[in-house]
């Protein structure tokens, strides 16, 4: 299956990675003690190809082909990427910017929030994943915060190409297919709408407030430490209790002594 979602992703894209997601949560929820994997001591083991995915200590597999799917519907594997979008960002890549901004122009709002909606679809499939693992496998469970950054990060990066709000998303989506049967002209992609304190709305907004200000710094003090700090920050406040402190401790004596102190059982503990 980790194989699998790899494949999908370069050949379906994010609809297709999404339906991996899905099979996988399936699967999982009704097979869980006849699946096997690599090996079956524990679940480190068990589920060390979607550890593979995500990475452990560093990006994973499939971390890289994220950055290479489109952020344009029908564009191919490679381009009008992530990739693409974060180096436009830098102050000589402006024929690169002009170049997105026209594809997802071409390609209409309508358009690009049916794709966000997709890419949407795929980050709730995960989410329901990785929720899962965590139920059954407690700290064990093989980290996601990789995945799930760089997936946030491509909802982004069409958002702004397109123009698209985040409590806009859901309904420009809904509303395609019905634009998409018009006669009418495909309506130009506004400029994009930045986000600022006076209309943050939820958790995701503020972190999204901070990852464009790391891209600012980044862009204009490539050698401060300003950016890596925050997107640290930004990275760290989206895992999951369990795996802040694999990373913060990784080693799993000094992780069972924290949580000794605090009063707190380790998976291991509650299985014994």
């Amino acid at each position: 299956m980790a194989w699998l979602a790899e494949a999908q992703l370069r050949l379906a894209g994010f609809a297709g990675l999404g339906e991996v997601y899905a099979a996988m949560m399936s699967l999982l929820d009704k097979y869980w003690d006849e699946l096997h994997s690599i090996g079956d001591d524990d679940f480190h083991e068990r589920f060390a190809p979607l550890a593979g995915l995500n990475g452990v200590g560093g990006e994973g597999t499939i971390i890289q082909a994220v950055r290479l799917s489109p952020l344009v519907p029908g564009a191919k594997f490679g381009q009008f990427s992530l990739w693409d979008f974060q180096l436009s960002q830098r102050p000589n890549e402006s024929q690169r910017r002009e170049d997105l901004c026209l594809a997802a122009s071409e390609a209409g709002v309508s358009a690009m929030a049916a794709h966000l909606k997709q890419l949407n679809q795929c980050i709730a499939n995960f989410d329901a994943l990785t929720a899962l693992l965590a139920e059954r496998c407690g700290d064990q469970a093989p980290p996601s915060s990789n995945t799930r950054n760089v997936l946030f990060e491509a909802a982004a990066a069409i958002r702004q190409l397109a123009g698209i709000e985040i409590d806009e998303a859901a309904a420009d989506a809904e509303t395609a297919p019905l634009a998409a049967n018009s006669n009418s002209p495909e309506p130009e992609a506004p400029r994009p709408r930045g986000l600022s304190p006076d209309t943050i709305a939820s958790r995701e907004d503020a972190l999204e407030i901070l990852v464009g200000v790391a891209r600012y710094f980044r862009r204009t003090e490539p050698h401060s430490p300003i950016s890596l700090a925050l997107e640290t920050l930004v990275r760290r406040s989206r895992m999951d209790f369990s795996e802040l402190l694999a990373e913060l401790l990784p080693e799993p004596q000094a992780r069972n002594a924290v949580l000794s102190a605090a009063g707190i059982k380790s998976a291991a503990d509650k299985g014994g």
